[in-house]
C-alpha cells in the first residue's frame, strides 16, 4: 500500500502542510531559479561552469519531491515496486528509470515535471543495487523499465505494492501508469486521496495518454 511521507510541519493557523503544499512551494522557488539560471546562459553572462546548473536543479528537485511522497531518504512506504524479502533496513529506493534519464525526458523530450514524479520507483535490496549499479546503470528502452533488473541478474520478484508479481521482460510504462491511475483512484485510503492530490494538480490523467503515444510503442 503507498503511503506518502507524514507531514507534521503546520501553518501559522496550526493547519496542516499537505506532501501537495510542499511540492508546489519547492518546485514554484525552483523553476523560478532555473528560468534565471537559462536566460543567464543563453546571454551568456555567466561563467560556463554553469552549464551543467539546470539539469542538477532538476535532478535534486525530483529527488527532493520523491521525499514528500515517500518515495526517498528515509522514508520508503511510497515506493510503487518492492523486491521480495527485501527488508526496510537493508533497503533502498531505486529509480526504476534513471533520474538521469528522466532529467534528459523533461529538458529534450519537454515531458511535464509533475509527470516524472509518478515514474516507477522500487525498494531493493542495498544487494541487488549494487549488481545495478555494476551493470546496468542506465534504461536501453524507458518503455521497459524493469528490464535493467534482467541483465542485472536480480533473481529475486518485484511486486507492484498492491501485491502483483512484475514480468521484468515485458512490464512496461502503460502497465505502469495503469497501476498509478487505480493507485490514485483508492482515494478511501488517507495517504492515497494525499497521492491524488498531486496527481490531479499536474493533470496527469491527458499528459500520460499523450506522453504514451509520444513513445509509440
Amino acid at each position: 500500500m503507498i503511503k506518502l511521507k507524514k507531514c507534521n510541519i503546520k501553518n501559522w493557523d496550526g493547519s496542516k502542510i499537505t506532501p501537495l503544499m510542499q511540492i508546489k512551494d519547492r518546485v514554484r522557488v525552483k523553476t523560478q531559479y532555473l528560468d534565471i539560471i537559462n536566460n543567464e546562459l543563453n546571454n551568456k553572462t555567466i561563467n560556463y561552469r554553469f552549464h551543467d546548473e539546470p539539469s542538477r536543479i532538476i535532478n535534486e528537485l525530483i529527488r527532493w519531491c520523491h521525499g514528500s511522497m515517500g518515495m526517498y531518504s528515509q522514508t520508503k512506504t511510497g515506493c510503487f515496486y518492492i523486491e521480495q524479502g527485501t527488508i526496510d533496513e537493508n533497503s533502498i529506493v531505486e529509480h526504476t528509470v534513471t533520474v538521469a534519464d528522466l532529467v534528459n525526458l523533461y529538458f529534450h523530450k519537454k515531458i511535464s515535471f509533475g509527470l516524472l514524479l509518478f515514474f516507477p520507483v522500487t525498494l531493493l535490496s542495498k544487494k541487488s543495487n549494487i549488481f545495478l549499479n555494476d551493470f546496468s546503470k542506465n534504461n536501453e528502452d524507458i518503455y521497459y523499465p524493469f528490464r535493467r533488473y534482467l541483465k542485472a541478474k536480480i533473481t529475486n520478484d518485484i511486486y507492484t505494492h498492491a501485491g502483483m508479481k512484475v514480468d521484468l521482460q515485458s512490464y512496461n510504462l502503460s502497465d505502469h501508469f495503469n497501476l498509478v491511475r487505480a493507485t490514485v483512484s483508492s482515494s478511501s485510503d488517507f495517504y492515497n486521496s494525499e497521492l491524488k492530490e498531486i496527481f490531479d494538480f499536474f493533470m496527469l490523467d491527458k499528459i500520460i495518454n499523450e506522453f504514451l503515444s509520444s513513445i509509440n510503442h
